[in-house]
């Protein structure tokens, strides 16, 4: 776990970004793979990477069939979720956000209750 380390590293007397990455990408127009951390944001990816297994201890015990497409499903929107966390980048950002929805509609459609494919579809035409 690499993110383990950013509350032990994380200097809360700077101010700005911490952990940065900035790269750029494609020229016209100007993107960059601009990556950072500041002090909201470093909380948001802990909580997120503590939250994420919990779930699946949570619901080890009710989720008998398709296993491994839940577990795909969970690091995939853990990974997006913290991309859209730590990006920098107007393009990434919403690259992030709006590949979000394909793992999370088929958590929704798959293992969700009754109506669980109506409110995929909802959730995923909402975004």
């Amino acid at each position: 776990m690499v993110r383990l380390h950013l509350p032990t590293y994380f200097q809360r007397s700077q101010s700005g970004f911490q952990f940065e990455i900035d790269k750029p990408w494609i020229s016209t127009p100007n993107i960059h793979y601009h990556l950072g951390v500041d002090g909201i944001s470093l909380w948001l990816v802990l909580l997120t990477t503590f939250l994420t297994p919990l779930c699946v201890l949570i619901s080890w015990k009710s989720i008998n069939e398709r296993v491994k497409e839940f577990s795909y499903s969970c690091s995939c929107s853990r990974a997006r979720v913290i991309g859209v966390f730590v990006t920098l980048d107007l393009f990434f950002f919403y690259s992030f956000l709006g590949v979000h929805a394909y793992p999370m509609a088929l958590l929704i459609g798959m293992y969700g209750h009754e109506r669980r494919v109506y409110a995929a579809v909802k959730f995923f035409l909402s975004r």
